[in-house]
């Protein structure tokens, strides 16, 4: 059965608000992890800040955050 047009745009709105909001968790999770690295090891290196930024994904973030706590300094991040 075809769609209606009001069918198709609550899709079409509902895809829009779920891609919103993963950009939204991951930039919160740019933030997160950024911020556990400068309080454990202080200023955080620009191409280190460049690579945590350039990651996409909330399930990599969320284990660099765990990792922060288990490494001994910033280079065994592996960024």
């Amino acid at each position: 059965m075809e769609m209606t047009w009001a069918e198709r745009m609550e899709v079409e709105y509902t895809r829009k608000g779920v891609q919103e909001g993963l950009r939204q968790g991951v930039a919160a999770l740019h933030q997160v992890v950024l911020r556990l690295l400068a309080q454990r090891f202080g200023a955080v290196p620009e191409p280190v800040r460049a690579k945590v930024e350039a990651i996409d994904s909330t399930d990599v973030l969320s284990d660099l955050a765990g990792k922060v706590l288990e490494v001994k300094s910033i280079d065994e991040m592996g960024l």
